[in-house]
């Protein structure tokens, strides 16, 4: 017969003090197979230069991707001179250099970025562009004073774009969107403090973006669209945040993209969506809409207004979409052999000058019309099939400022400005895209 003897106490003891060892291991995750050690941090950017008041976002990337612990803090190695914020938000403070530092909380691993910081008084001839470039995970509205060192982030939560630049008695005021979740909101910024919304809905649907600024005293001029749930575009501007909508045909989209005030009326230029379908360029004095001859697809990009005539640019159906400008409604075709357009319109006295780009069959080349004559080109690589666009162009006394974009036989695109035709370039672009979308010359 087989007896079983019963355990002794020692051995009950032994039995229990391992469970509850083993158990304590796997509670406190001590044991626990799945986690995933940081083996190293690496920063978007190794060096920066920023003037004093600017800003710019570093991006830490924590590896391996699937690292169970991902928190990061940030120092900076002088406060006096670049201070740092716990989502990597670095601002200039006064002149010096500093190094910038996120450290990881597993494995306290530590990467930097070196920060210059230059003392830049703005003042009279200051060279103002709005833009955006791709972050991570999210596009980040900006802009620059004179140079790429000029940079100042203005919202980096979520995507978001700077379309327009007004500088007004040394305030800088900035149009676009961002976005609050789901939808975009359109809004500007005043001195890159926080975004002031013209029209936020969280309801499904509901969409606006604010596509360009003017300011005369103090008051506030913005152009756009506004969409509420149905899918269609609204042309809209606000005033000191107050909304007209203008709905040319019930149903079909229309947008603002320019505004401008002579000190007694607003005018804006823009399109609608006709009843049979055609998009149809036009321009509104308040609220009176005129469309620009002929009344065929196209779109008007750009308005401004000189002893009560009405200049406007886009492109238009000629020979295709073809870059053009209009006097009153009288139509000027700029180039007709390809896909071309007139972004941006601009009169010095009596010269009427175009910024844009053309396509020579493969690539787009940026460049400028004066006065509806041949295209001064800015940036030509066809032979390395890179693109450039011209979006906005002010002419000061005797030299021309245009900002666009360009690529250079990589795959990133790159923001810049042109004085003069010489280019000066507000980004590198190696490990990201950028653009800018408006200049404005502080004089």
């Amino acid at each position: 017969m087989d007896i079983k003897k019963p355990l002794s106490s020692l051995s009950v003891i032994l039995v229990v003090s391992i469970v509850l060892v083993f158990s304590a291991c796997k509670f406190f995750g001590g044991g626990d197979d799945d986690d995933v050690s940081v083996t190293s941090v690496s920063l978007n950017i190794s060096s920066t230069s920023l003037n004093v008041g600017g800003t710019t976002t570093l991006i830490a990337s924590v590896s391996p991707d699937d690292a169970t612990n991902q928190n990061v803090t940030w120092t900076t190695s002088n406060v006096a001179v670049a201070s740092v914020s716990s989502e990597g938000i670095v601002t200039a403070v006064t002149a010096g250099t500093a190094v910038v530092s996120v450290t990881t909380e597993d494995g306290g691993f530590v990467a930097g970025c070196d920060v210059t910081v230059s003392e830049v008084i703005p003042g009279i001839g200051d060279i103002y562009i709005a833009g955006y470039y791709a972050g991570s995970p999210s596009d980040v509205s900006c802009f620059w004073l004179n140079n790429e060192s000029g940079q100042t982030d203005l919202y980096s939560d979520s995507n978001s774009h700077a379309n327009s630049v007004y500088v007004s008695e040394g305030d800088v005021y900035v149009a676009g969107f961002y976005y609050n979740g789901s939808n975009k909101v359109s809004c500007y910024w005043l001195n890159s403090g926080s975004p002031i919304d013209l029209f936020n809905n969280s309801s499904a649907g509901y969409h606006a973006e604010a596509y360009d600024i003017f300011v005369s005293g103090s008051d506030i001029y913005v152009s756009g669209f506004c969409e509420e749930g149905d899918g269609v575009k609204v042309a809209c501007y606000w005033v000191n945040g107050s909304i007209t909508k203008i709905i040319p045909v019930v149903g079909k989209n229309s947008e603002i993209n320019s505004i401008y005030y002579d000190g007694s009326d607003i005018y804006s230029a823009g399109y609608y969506v006709n009843a049979s379908g055609t998009e149809i360029a036009c321009y509104w004095k308040n609220t009176t809409k005129t469309d620009l001859s002929p009344a065929n697809w196209g779109r008007a990009e750009s308005i401004t207004v000189q002893n009560s005539t009405v200049y406007t640019s886009g492109w238009s159906d000629n020979s295709g979409k073809n870059a053009c400008y209009w006097v009153n409604s009288s139509r000027i075709i700029l180039h007709d052999s390809s896909i071309s357009i007139g972004n941006s319109i601009f009169l010095n006295g009596s010269d009427i000058y175009v910024a844009g780009s053309y396509k020579n069959g493969v690539n787009f080349i940026s460049c400028y019309w004066l006065n509806g004559g041949a295209p001064v080109v800015l940036y030509d690589e066809t032979a390395s099939g890179d693109d450039s666009e011209a979006k906005s162009i002010v002419v000061s006394g005797s030299d021309i400022y245009i900002a666009g974009y360009y690529s250079d036989s990589d795959t990133s695109i790159k923001s810049c400005y042109w004085k003069n035709g010489v280019l000066e370039a507000l980004s590198d672009g190696d490990s990201y895209d950028t653009k800018a979308t408006s200049i404005f010359v502080d004089n």
